[in-house]
């Protein structure tokens, strides 16, 4: 018989690979997801999703080695297939777009089995070989959590008005 697989809750997972700021960080993402109705689903490799659609993916010890923090906690946020949408009224803050555009995951970079890369359009910025996983950030600090969770905030958004649409 085979072996049933046991979901576990992403703090768990989190509080046995993480420490220090890596694991402050991360706890507070979980915090902020769950409480604006986008929690991960233990059942689904801890995608966070809202209204059954995914948004991003918390990995422990899949990083870059140039953003490794000096002892060993590693974390990555990967986000969900999307294009993303416009702020309110069409605007997009200068500086998430920059942070958004400089993370974008290319095909190949990360552990995912989606390939090809795909055409994307990112804040009106075509990019031909993105991945299935959108954005890739690493080790993410306390100010770059302000911007996720921003873009966070814009997929809850799509999502919902996507569905308001079917």
């Amino acid at each position: 018989m085979p072996e049933k697989k046991t979901a576990r809750k992403i703090e768990e997972e989190l509080k046995e690979k993480l420490s220090g700021y890596a694991l402050k960080n991360a706890m507070d993402f979980v915090g902020f997801m769950k409480a604006n109705e986008m929690p991960p689903d233990s059942g689904d490799d801890n995608w966070f999703k809202y209204q059954g659609e995914n948004i991003c993916l918390i990995i422990t010890g899949h990083c870059e080695p140039k953003n490794m923090s000096g002892n060993g906690d590693n974390w990555s946020v990967f986000w969900a297939n999307c294009e993303v949408c416009w702020g309110e009224n069409g605007v997009v803050d200068k500086e998430l777009e920059d942070f958004a555009h400089a993370r974008i995951n290319p095909c190949g970079k990360c552990p995912c089995e989606h390939s090809p890369g795909i055409r994307k359009r990112i804040f009106g910025k075509a990019y031909e070989n993105s991945c299935y996983s959108t954005f890739c950030f690493d080790n993410p600090d306390a100010g770059d959590l302000e911007h996720i969770k921003t873009l966070a905030k814009m997929r809850k958004q799509n999502i919902a008005d996507m569905k308001r649409a079917e």
